[in-house]
């Protein structure tokens, strides 16, 4: 019956390099593989082999003869092959003895054939060996993925075999993220016991965590805590679980910076809740419909309110009704720009009128801050000293006698309506002149030795006033007079 040729896969040829001394035999051998759709080379020696597959792109699979004479066998060669090659190899040879195989399956598992086998025992080897060949990429390349991702995985991870009966593990593996982490190389801890490395873990509730899954397989989070030993200090999130082997793994990250941040803003946040509460000022939190939220102790003062009583009313509720609307625009502004500053009148408890300086700012959409200072006292006192001042004014503006004032320098700033009828001058011409274009020198004289005594006096705290006479002074249209 004549040798039928095999369709191969995908209709491309496999590459086989047959390594044979006989001559004869790899002749036949050459001629049977390549009915079988095979693509041969042939070589007779283990050095040529060697070479070979250095020399030789795409060889798919090696056929090796154990025996080939002179220089190297059949084992040494495919030694120095894999030193440098991933070449699927069969070894073939007429010896069964127990401890050729085994020598050979210590370099590779792809099988061992017989010389006195059929082509289509040799056929189906060289494709047992093709698909585990595939299946040994396959899981080369996960392996591969696996790798790069435990060692570029931005958390810290770390594997561990138990001992002494779960009572304590050892590191097996440790990718770079833990090296940064725990400060400590990957080869300086493997194959330590995790007491060893971490002598503070026994005291952490995460030693409790890997005994317990060890024992029961079922993954456990492992919350937030601190460790501490003379080496490192800091705060770790774990995620522990085992695997079907038996490892156990921790999944970790370093929050140290997450809690410092956390406890900086929880300082911060008390800082400004004893501020607040201690604040001078009445302190008043409302949300965006104008409900108050929070006020402090002062707030509670100037309104006459208790906390509870002010926590059930509203802006509005609070002022007086000839600022409502001027309080609404204060409000908005604030929405809007996210600070405004206003003088609102308000209604105490008691139902006094009182006038707040109010400086708000929005801390959020719903939530509003502000600063209310009681300026009822000075407003009054402002107003007083307008109602002075208005009367001051009118008495120097209709009084006979001719006033004036001058800076230091006797520049005249100002003059009241009787210099029209003392000196015929209107106070538009008097004012931003100076005194020495209506005043002899002998006048200036006297002006500035009282000046000056009135300046010495003031400086020691007393209020005193001068007089002195100047005999002449310039009329309008005239000399000195």
């Amino acid at each position: 019956m004549p040798i039928m040729k095999v369709n191969m896969e995908n209709d491309v040829k496999k590459s086989i390099l047959l390594v044979e001394d006989e001559a004869i035999l790899a002749m036949t051998e050459k001629m049977s593989l390549e009915k079988y759709g095979y693509s041969v080379i042939t070589v007779t020696t283990g050095e040529e082999a060697v070479e070979a597959v250095k020399s030789t792109p795409g060889i798919d699979l090696i056929l090796m003869d154990i025996n080939l004479g002179k220089g190297i066998d059949g084992t040494e060669a495919a030694e120095l092959i894999l030193k440098d090659h991933d070449n699927p190899i069969i070894f073939v040879s007429s010896h069964t003895e127990k401890e050729i195989v085994e020598k050979t399956e210590k370099i590779t598992s792809y099988g061992y054939v017989v010389k006195s086998s059929s082509i289509t025992v040799l056929d189906a080897s060289i494709k047992m060996a093709f698909k585990l060949f595939e299946a040994e990429k396959g899981v080369k390349n996960n392996e591969r993925r696996f790798h790069e991702l435990f060692q570029n995985m931005r958390s810290a991870v770390a594997v561990y075999n138990a001992v002494d009966n779960g009572n304590d593990f050892i590191f097996i593996d440790f990718n770079k993220a833990a090296e940064q982490i725990d400060k400590i190389s990957k080869e300086n801890i493997v194959g330590k016991k995790v007491t060893e490395v971490f002598p503070g873990v026994e005291e952490v509730e995460l030693f409790i965590v890997f005994k317990r899954v060890w024992k029961t397989g079922i993954s456990e989070h492992c919350p937030m805590f601190q460790y501490k030993d003379d080496r490192i200090e800091g705060w770790r999130d774990n995620f522990v679980y085992k695997l079907p082997s038996g490892e156990l793994v921790a999944i970790y990250d370093d929050i140290t910076k997450h809690k410092q941040a956390e406890a900086t803003i929880k300082e911060s946040e008390a800082k400004l809740k004893s501020y607040i509460e201690n604040a001078p000022d009445g302190v008043f939190i409302a949300d965006e419909k104008g409900k108050y939220l929070e006020v402090n102790k002062a707030a509670c003062k100037i309104t006459g309110y208790s906390e509870d009583e002010l926590l059930n009313l509203t802006i509005p509720e609070l002022i007086q009704e000839e600022y409502l609307e001027k309080a609404g625009n204060h409000f908005q502004s604030v929405a809007i720009d996210g600070y405004a500053g206003a003088k609102l009148g308000f209604v105490t408890k008691s139902g006094e009128k009182r006038f707040w300086n109010i400086d708000a700012v929005k801390l959020s959409e719903t939530r509003f801050l502000g600063f209310a200072k009681d300026i009822t006292e000075r407003r009054q006192g402002e107003e007083k000293l307008k109602e002075s001042e208005e009367r001051f004014r009118l008495l120097t503006e209709n009084t006979l006698d001719t006033i004036w004032s001058t800076d230091l320098n006797f520049n005249i700033q100002f003059v009241n309506n009787s210099i029209i009828q003392f000196l015929g001058y209107t106070p538009a011409e008097f004012l931003g002149s100076n005194l020495s274009l209506f005043t002899p020198k002998e006048g200036l004289k006297a002006l500035q030795e009282a000046a000056e005594n009135l300046i010495s006096e003031y400086k020691q705290g007393k209020i005193i006033q001068q007089k002195f006479e100047i005999k002449q002074i310039r009329a309008r249209h005239t000399n000195l007079k």
